[in-house]
């Protein structure tokens, strides 16, 4: 979810970026050299889903807005 997060929030511009940002915070390179990023591979996939939503959907929000009419805010 942290990994959505920095995507919608425009921190990153895809969820390659993303997934290695996220693994670089989240190693503790004083203590070893093993990178431990996002582990299972549905997580990953989870990632690059909802980058293909918002780089090349023009986003999820604004496609269900548009579908059925809501007239609250983007998420």
């Amino acid at each position: 979810m942290i990994c959505i997060w920095l995507l919608e929030s425009k921190q990153y511009a895809n969820a390659s970026e993303a997934l290695y940002k996220f693994g670089d915070r989240r190693t503790n390179w004083d203590k070893g050299k093993i990178f431990q990023g996002v582990e299972t591979p549905s997580q990953s996939r989870f990632v690059g889903y909802y980058d293909i939503i918002c780089n090349k959907l023009n986003g999820l929000w604004k496609n269900i807005q548009n579908d059925f009419g809501f007239q609250s805010e983007a998420i």
